[in-house]
């Protein structure tokens, strides 16, 4: 699983030493982006049709980007590495929460937007829909 972060980081820093914490940053933005876009294609999407504009998305994707983030610091920089404050938490923590937050949750929110577009009663207002 750690190959896949390795694309982004730049080479003179060591992506933290724990193998599990890969796992463990998956899990978190394949979570987060699953259930953002849940709630705006299922939820909202089939209720209103007043966030279909790409605006309320890109919202929709920075919400899932933030939660994302602050979700891998918390959880790898406080609970795995037993860190008290911001202050102890090491860069190359702060890198791969970015790199799990930008990188991979906008990736997979815009993937799940393709596939759960659909399901959106007024998907054909909605953007990115491919079945126009």
């Amino acid at each position: 699983m750690d190959f896949i972060y390795n694309w982004f980081t730049p080479e003179d820093i060591d992506l933290f030493s724990l193998s599990y914490g890969f796992t463990i940053g998956a899990i978190i933005f394949l979570f987060f982006s699953l259930i953002t876009t849940v709630i705006y294609y299922l939820m909202i999407g089939r209720s209103t049709d007043s966030y279909k504009k790409i605006e309320h998305w890109l919202l929709f994707g920075l919400l899932n980007s933030l939660l994302i983030f602050l979700f891998t610091l918390s959880i790898i920089g406080f609970k795995l590495k037993e860190n008290t404050a911001f202050e102890d938490i090491h860069i190359e923590i702060w890198i791969f929460s970015f790199i799990n937050a930008i990188g991979y949750g906008l990736v997979t929110f815009f993937i799940l937007s393709m596939v759960l577009n659909n399901f959106s009663i007024h998907n054909k207002y909605t953007p990115f829909n491919l079945f126009k």
